[in-house]
């Protein structure tokens, strides 16, 4: 499992997490049951980690797309608006981590985003995306991917 984590701010007030989360991901790398899981740290800061954020961002790509891919499915369950939402950040993000891909080493020398004629596009695009998504039959999740429980708990 590949995990981004935004420890740059909330709600405009520095969360101070960047430091919390770099001792932590150091903890975790020595941990091999923990090795497989990846995260991507985004902090203000370069942080006094050795982590190789270019295999972090490629392999949090290449998981993502699974799960971008699967998003149609449930985006046909949700009410219009935010059916549209929800498909326009799809594209949206996804278009922003295969730039980041792309950038390699580089990637965090400066803000990754996309135009705004691509999210445009990627609005008209979610509009298509909403409505398409109601009229496909209802298909079963990759197994590989995660699955809610179903013990009721969540």
């Amino acid at each position: 499992m590949r995990i981004g984590i935004d420890a740059r701010e909330l709600c405009g007030h520095a969360t101070g997490a960047g430091r919390y989360l770099s001792g932590l991901l150091r903890q975790w790398g020595a941990d091999d049951a923990i090795r497989r899981h990846e995260f991507v740290l985004y902090a203000p800061e370069r942080l006094d980690a050795e982590l190789d954020s270019h295999r972090f961002a490629t392999r949090l790509v290449e998981a993502a797309d699974p799960y971008y891919a699967s998003a149609l499915g449930g985006i046909g369950a949700l009410p219009l608006r935010s059916a549209w939402s929800v498909a326009t950040a799809r594209d949206v993000y996804r278009a922003i981590g295969h730039e980041v891909k792309r950038r390699g080493s580089h990637a965090w020398d400066a803000r990754v985003s996309t135009t705004t004629l691509d999210k445009l596009w990627f609005v008209a695009r979610g509009a298509a995306v909403a409505l398409a998504a109601r009229t496909l039959p209802e298909g079963s999740r990759d197994a590989r991917l995660w699955q809610r429980p179903h013990d009721g708990t969540h």
